[in-house]
């Protein structure tokens, strides 16, 4: 009988490792799920600041016409 309880010890415990690792791990893919939101919202305000440094740099080289007419 000491064997039959040894063995379901063990197996008990083998299953509370199993648990803890399941937790773990759910635990980490939210991690890693939240993180690639950060990433794309992060890329998509890159995306947005390197186009409007684009349009101020365009409109720096190249202003409108209807600017310059009013120099002159």
């Amino acid at each position: 009988m000491s064997a039959l309880n040894s063995a379901e010890s063990r197996l008990n415990d083998l299953y509370a490792d199993q648990a803890r690792m399941e937790e773990e791990m759910a635990a980490r893919i939210e991690v890693a799920e939240k993180l690639r939101t950060q990433v794309r919202e992060l890329e998509r305000e890159k995306r947005d600041v390197q186009r409007r440094y684009n349009e101020q740099v365009r409109f720096c080289l190249f202003p409108p016409l209807h600017t310059l007419t009013d120099f002159f």
